[in-house]
């Protein structure tokens, strides 16, 4: 995306000491955001109202890598442009890249508690943009 350093959301955080890269949305909710240590280099690729995405260079010899944070609508009908961007955004096979946040996703009808049942179709949709992009769960565990 294109944009200009009055524009860029990379900057230093509030006590002026840790780098950090924000994106505010309108609305009720608080956007996206990513703070890392100056002893790492990060470099912004891409950002909008759904994801972060960067290349880190941790400066010990070994080689970057990608980071994504990347926030899925809950709305059913705006998982398709979710699913999309991710997708869009696999566009270097052979960096690491981790991508992690909140997909408002599941993978299997037993992951789901209480609520709606999940359409097995969007869970479908979630599982095949995972493997188009080479990624995978890692787990959780936890509240």
């Amino acid at each position: 995306m294109d944009h200009t350093d009055e524009d860029s959301p990379v900057g230093k955080g509030d006590n002026s000491k840790r780098p950090r890269c924000q994106n505010p949305v309108p609305g009720s909710s608080g956007g996206l955001s990513l703070g890392w240590n100056d002893s790492i280099s990060v470099v912004l690729r891409s950002y909008s109202s759904s994801h972060i995405d960067v290349m880190i260079d941790e400066g010990d010899g070994t080689d970057p890598w990608r980071c994504t944070g990347f926030y899925g609508p809950p709305e059913v009908q705006n998982k398709v442009i979710s699913w999309q961007l991710l997708r869009s955004l696999n566009d270097c096979p052979n960096i690491p890249w981790c991508v992690m946040g909140n997909f408002n996703e599941i993978l299997s009808v037993t992951e789901k508690q209480g609520a709606l049942v999940r359409n097995e179709w969007q869970i479908r949709n979630f599982c095949d943009t995972l493997q188009d992009c080479s990624l995978f769960d890692m787990g959780y565990r936890g509240n």
